[in-house]
């Protein structure tokens, strides 16, 4: 029997722009859903057709969304605000704990905050994937040297 991948100590990294991208760890998420696509779908019955005829259509990898702690000090969630006041599309990592990884480019569409009465104040990231989402793929020396950054600066 398989084992399940644990969330705790997965991570998400932003890179800049240049190239190749350097890349800093986005701190204070808690969680994360998607991406949430799906390729869509070609009508191909024509009229000799006994039953709806189907072909799948270009990859939609959509849209992957975090949860976290509202960090305004943080450079990884300024850079956030920037990128989504610029309208720029971004490269991202996302390592699983497992240290198995994806890359992709995404711009990034909402990065809000809220609180209220005894709260912290949150904030929630929406980011619209920009063409494949390349993974999973097992843990590189890139990757784990990424991790090693961060764990030295915990």
């Amino acid at each position: 029997m398989g084992r399940a991948v644990l969330s705790q100590k997965s991570r998400l990294f932003l890179g800049d722009l240049s190239s190749p991208p350097d890349y800093q760890h986005v701190k204070g998420l808690v969680s994360w859903n998607g991406p949430d696509g799906e390729a869509s779908e070609i009508d191909t019955t024509d009229l000799e057709d006994v039953a709806r005829a189907r072909e799948p259509g270009l990859q939609d990898f959509g849209r992957i969304s975090f949860e976290g702690n509202f960090l305004p000090d943080d450079p990884s969630q300024l850079d956030l605000a920037l990128a989504r006041r610029n309208q720029e599309t971004r490269p991202f990592i996302f390592v699983w704990r497992s240290g198995y990884w994806a890359r992709f480019n995404a711009s990034v569409l909402a990065f809000t905050n809220s609180g209220g009465v005894d709260a912290k104040v949150d904030m929630s990231l929406t980011l619209a994937i920009n063409g494949d989402f390349e993974g999973p793929f097992a843990k590189t020396p890139e990757i784990q040297a990424l991790l090693d950054i961060v764990d030295a600066g915990s």
